[in-house]
């Protein structure tokens, strides 16, 4: 049930056995490699991080990507918390560094 849930809500679902295997795989593997906070956004969060650096409403976004609104702020709670941003100011400001939006002169 849980795996459902999961899947679900937008997300990915490991067994507990398959996650402790993936990670000492990963330990295995060059520690000192840092992962891009963006590369680790699943498809849907790209999507609505785009749609949103573009100041689109929740329902607009919804529209667009054919998912409720609700869903649409789930996903664009997770990628916040991914990106280790606060507030929408410091998603643009993400958005333009990452040259997703354009700077407008």
């Amino acid at each position: 049930m849980q795996a459902v849930r999961e899947v679900v809500a937008g997300r990915s679902y490991l067994s507990p056995v398959l996650a402790e295997r993936l990670r000492t795989l990963q330990g295995q593997s060059a520690s000192t490699e840092v992962l891009d906070p963006y590369e680790t956004l699943t498809t849907r969060e790209h999507e609505v991080l785009h749609l949103a650096a573009e100041d689109r409403t929740y329902p607009e976004i919804a529209a667009v990507l054919g998912i409720s609104p609700s869903t649409v702020e789930t996903h664009r709670a997770h990628l916040m918390q991914k990106l280790g941003l606060r507030t929408k100011t410091d998603l643009i400001r993400y958005a333009l560094h990452r040259g997703i939006l354009p700077m407008e002169m």
